[in-house]
């Protein structure tokens, strides 16, 4: 609280304020009923702090890192066997088939993005 009731009795009775009495007592409520709303407009804030924190789950998000994944492992293949010499027709058929796949992925996160 902002003031307790124990401090007015104490500032009325020092200055001898018979008649403000009823006026600090009214300033009293006053300023109960605005920490009351002051309290409730900073919980309001804190909940809406808090649902911009955290975001649900997006399955099309989950498809496009699993893809990634994919693509990842396939280019890595790629890699090895274009290194210890496959035929030049291998590793390129995986690229292209790898660059589908990413064009995949990232068409998911987008639409995850959107949903």
């Amino acid at each position: 609280m902002l003031l307790q009731e124990d401090e007015l009795r104490e500032t009325d009775s020092e200055r001898g304020a018979g008649d403000r009495a009823p006026l600090r007592r009214e300033t009293l409520e006053t300023l109960r009923r605005v920490e009351a709303q002051v309290r409730e407009i900073r919980s309001a804030i804190d909940v809406t702090l808090r649902e911009r924190e955290h975001h649900d789950f997006s399955p099309l998000a989950l498809v496009g890192i699993i893809v990634q994944l994919i693509v990842i492992a396939i280019l890595a293949i790629a890699w090895l066997d274009w290194a210890f010499g496959a035929a030049d027709a291998d590793p390129l058929t995986m690229l292209a088939f790898a660059g589908v796949l990413q064009l995949g992925a990232l068409t998911a996160f987008i639409m995850s993005r959107d949903a």
